[in-house]
């Protein structure tokens, strides 16, 4: 093949990549107005799943995540069989056709990982193998962004997210006019914005990490213009949810980039954060009370503390008061400290809430045993990674990490109990 016909080929490729997520686009935006239309686009995202290139695979799936849950049973159900059916692909291709070779210890450590969790020292939970599932997904991401990067890639993908972030905020103004988004929205009673996601939280959450990642590429110097336009964009849709996480974690992010750019560019710097100031110093002459209502809701309209434990409750949003339950159980019962509850354990009483706390969650249903298992298989991968690139491990990297590790204190996707 000559090098014409490849940059051809490359060319519609990348053309008909977009003519798919915009029949996407248009998909969802019908869906907002009837829920049968998920039956069109769930065939419709697995064959290009499928049929297209791994790499775009993954890229159709991140689009669908902020657009995808308006009908939130079946639709997860539907999502959740797509995340299969691209892991299987990338499982077949990679060994079966490309016939790489199995790595023995990690396949080791996953399987007395998988055991352990089906031994469960509590009573046996209903959503046990749909948490295997889902910690078995998480892996299998690790092991792509290890072993594959080309294929998460990562920048890219995090555009994608972003745009589609913004879609599902469009597309929710349809409450207006769609009984079907507005029955489905108004279970948020709260007024914070959710775009079209069935929590608030989770809108938050997909902002805190895309920020995340944008951070790495401007405090690496790799960033470009459009990567800041879009980086300012998850800034407002993550202020737009009044999540305490986010305002913590983005206050963070801002500082760790106004010291780089300070070091590089101190004149750049003053003028820019002049312009901040000014900026916000206009909204606080048109809209005083919106501000304060803002910081206040962050305060739970407290003005003082009594207690360490109230200012961490302020702090986590109530999740201490959560945390504090469960570690008392674990000192209480030291067996489940060291071998868990069970996968899937349900929430304890008196709230029935779960702990909201990854690290907490984990070694209530795994214990000390099974969670030294997991981080294992994890730091495994990873330091494999890092001896083989041989990748400098510096601010830029270490800053974004950071940042997931104290999101984890206060947020859990896989450990969640229900």
């Amino acid at each position: 093949m000559s090098l014409k016909e490849i940059i051809n080929m490359e060319n519609y490729k990348k053309h008909a990549f977009i003519v798919n997520l915009i029949v996407l686009t248009i998909l969802f935006f019908a869906h907002c107005f009837s829920g049968y239309v998920v039956y069109a686009i769930f065939p419709l995202l697995m064959a290009m799943i499928i049929f297209d290139d791994i790499k775009n695979g993954l890229s159709y799936l991140l689009f669908s995540i902020p657009l995808f849950f308006i009908s939130i049973t079946i639709n997860l159900v539907f999502f959740g069989i797509c995340v299969v059916t691209f892991f299987i692909k990338y499982i077949v291709i990679r060994y079966a056709i490309h016939k790489e070779k199995v790595d023995k210890k990690l396949l080791i450590l996953f399987i007395i990982f998988v055991a352990y969790s089906l031994c469960s020292f509590g009573s046996y939970s209903p959503i046990l193998l749909i948490k295997l599932l889902m910690i078995f997904l998480f892996f299998a991401l690790v092991f792509l962004l290890t072993k594959d990067p080309e294929i998460i890639n990562i920048k890219f993908n995090m555009k994608v997210l972003t745009i589609a972030l913004v879609l599902s905020t469009l597309f929710s103004l349809t409450y207006y006019i769609s009984p079907f988004v507005n029955d489905y929205l108004s279970i948020e009673k709260s007024g914070r914005f959710k775009a079209l996601f069935p929590n608030v939280n989770t809108l938050a959450m997909c902002c805190e990490m895309a920020c995340s990642v944008f951070l790495y590429y401007i405090l690496s110097g790799k960033s470009k213009n459009e990567d800041l336009i879009l980086f300012f964009l998850l800034i407002v849709l993550g202020l737009l949810t009044s999540s305490k996480t986010f305002l913590i974690l983005i206050t963070i992010m801002l500082i760790s980039i106004v010291v780089y750019f300070f070091i590089k560019e101190r004149k750049k710097t003053l003028i820019v954060l002049s312009c901040f100031a000014l900026f916000f110093g206009v909204i606080l002459l048109i809209d005083f009370n919106f501000v304060k209502s803002y910081f206040l809701r962050f305060l739970d309209n407290r003005t003082e503390f009594s207690s360490f434990a109230d200012f961490m409750n302020v702090l986590t949003t109530s999740r201490y008061d959560l945390w504090l339950v469960y570690i008392n159980e674990m000192i209480c019962h030291p067996l489940i400290a060291i071998f868990g509850v069970g996968l899937g354990a349900r929430p304890l009483p008196p709230r029935n809430i779960s702990s909201h706390n990854f690290y907490i969650a984990g070694i209530y249903q795994l214990g000390l045993i099974g969670s030294i298992l997991f981080v294992s298989i994890i730091v495994y991968m990873l330091v494999k990674y890092f001896k083989e690139t041989k990748i400098s491990i510096n601010a830029s990297i270490v800053i974004p990490c950071f940042i997931w590790i104290l999101l984890s204190f206060v947020e859990d996707l896989i450990f969640y109990m229900y």
